[in-house]
């Protein structure tokens, strides 16, 4: 997974990261692989600084834009860290590698 960066105009946390094989096929240390089914789809989930989940998105490609004003609804406060974990989906809603990162996010503005 790429580091968050804080985006322009939409406002929010852009978020990004290297697809992976579903199941056995590699690891998320490895370079893009080649995505061999059709739909593309991930869990984006985003944890509270316990580790509490506070929200679940599921988005079809690897990037995820978390809106400032979902961030807001979650958390009621601008965050300087959040935590993401990601999930790719694979055939029959079989669930690939879990990743998760601790970001640290400085806000515009």
């Amino acid at each position: 997974m790429r580091p968050a960066k804080q985006t322009g105009s939409q406002g929010g946390i852009q978020l990004s990261w290297v697809r992976q094989a579903s199941g056995d096929g590699d690891c998320w240390a490895l370079p893009d692989v080649p995505q061999p089914i059709i739909a593309e789809g991930y869990l984006v989930s985003i944890l509270n600084s316990a580790g509490t989940l506070r929200r679940t998105t599921e988005v079809h490609g690897p990037s995820y834009l978390y809106p400032t004003v979902a961030e807001l609804a979650d958390f009621c406060a601008a965050q300087t860290q959040i935590t993401v974990p990601v999930c790719q989906l694979g055939p029959a809603g079989r669930l690939g590698y879990h990743l998760e990162e601790r970001f640290s996010v400085q806000h515009n503005g």
